[in-house]
């Protein structure tokens, strides 16, 4: 006698591998969406700071960095869900294979914040004490503090 059926097995599948990792990635979202939204903060911080030239080039690069991590969250996710989805339509689907190359793309997006970490502590250091206490008013505007 089966346990399971195949088509049971492939709601096993898709709430385990599938919906779990979605329902995780939409509470990322917010994240990105924010840090798309912080383009703005950052483009108001650099106007408020009075950045030089070398400060600027560096607010400069924090804005790259962030625009690229998105990008790469985002295409992560679509490649990812394309990924399981052409593997339950298949009739003798590969999951290892799957989660191997959903591991690669989630590694990629390690490296993209993991380079836009560096670019905000790179900037960051080369502000004077005045201009970090102006970071910090301008950030308890956007966000205060719970």
């Amino acid at each position: 006698m089966r346990l399971f059926t195949k088509t049971a097995l492939l709601s096993l599948f898709l709430v385990a591998f599938v919906a779990a990792p979605l329902a995780a990635y939409a509470a990322d979202q917010s994240a990105s969406t924010q840090e798309m939204q912080h383009m703005g903060f950052w483009d108001k911080l650099g106007k408020e700071l009075g950045l030089n030239a070398n400060q600027q080039g560096l607010l400069e690069n924090v804005k790259n960095a962030a625009r690229t991590f998105v990008k790469a969250e985002h295409d992560a996710y679509q490649k990812t869900h394309d990924i399981f989805v052409k593997d339950c339509e298949q009739a003798a689907p590969n999951f290892d294979a799957s989660a191997q190359q959903a591991k690669a793309l989630y590694h990629e997006v390690l490296v993209a914040h993991d380079a836009l970490t560096d670019a905000k502590v790179a900037f960051y250091k080369t502000l004077t004490p005045q201009q970090r206490a102006k970071v910090v008013a301008i950030g308890m505007k956007v966000k205060p503090t719970k």
